[in-house]
């Protein structure tokens, strides 16, 4: 009961590249070969993702807070409040601008490391790095909750996935 099978013909010849012309090399090559997605690299996308939406939402925090402030100190009709209040819904502007730019990076390094892109692992370690040394300089100001999670723990723990030779791997990095 076996159907018959029918003569199959040759495959038809690639055709040939142009001349100079090479295959761009693919971003990650896990990744592009259809690897799964490790966990450490699941753990670092979060961790970055949930820290970058944070940040930018603090960025606009100091917007919205030192406007309200300089608006205050500018209406306040005491000599100069104008222009006391001015400088501080500007100073306002710039540290928001500063807060958006990290904010940014963290976001950054969420989306390369979930879409497997070989340069999120070191905009990774460099940022990370840098948030942990913060860190333990901000444990000469007294040990709290925020500086111990946020300021040590977080950091560190994506600074060992990123070491992993999976996520390393994932990320074609080795």
């Amino acid at each position: 009961m076996t159907e018959p099978t029918q003569p199959t013909e040759p495959a038809a010849p690639t055709p040939a590249a142009p001349a100079g012309w090479s295959a761009p090399a693919p971003a990650a090559p896990m990744a592009a070969a259809g690897g799964a997605r490790p966990t450490g690299a699941t753990v670092i996308t979060i961790i970055a993702g949930i820290e970058g939406v944070l940040i930018v939402l603090f960025g606009l925090l100091a917007i919205l807070g030192m406007s309200l402030i300089g608006g205050i100190v500018g209406s306040s009709g005491t000599a100069n409040a104008g222009a006391a209040g001015g400088f501080l819904a500007g100073l306002g502007i710039v540290i928001a601008i500063i807060v958006f730019v990290i904010g940014a990076l963290y976001l950054l390094i969420a989306f390369g490391m979930w879409n497997a892109r070989r340069w999120s692992w070191t905009l990774g370690a460099v940022v990370y790095v840098i948030a942990l040394v913060f860190g333990v300089l901000g444990l000469a100001g007294g040990v709290s909750v925020y500086s111990l999670i946020i300021g040590i723990v977080l950091p560190a723990v994506v600074l060992f996935f990123l070491w992993q030779p999976d996520v390393k791997r994932y990320l074609g990095r080795g």
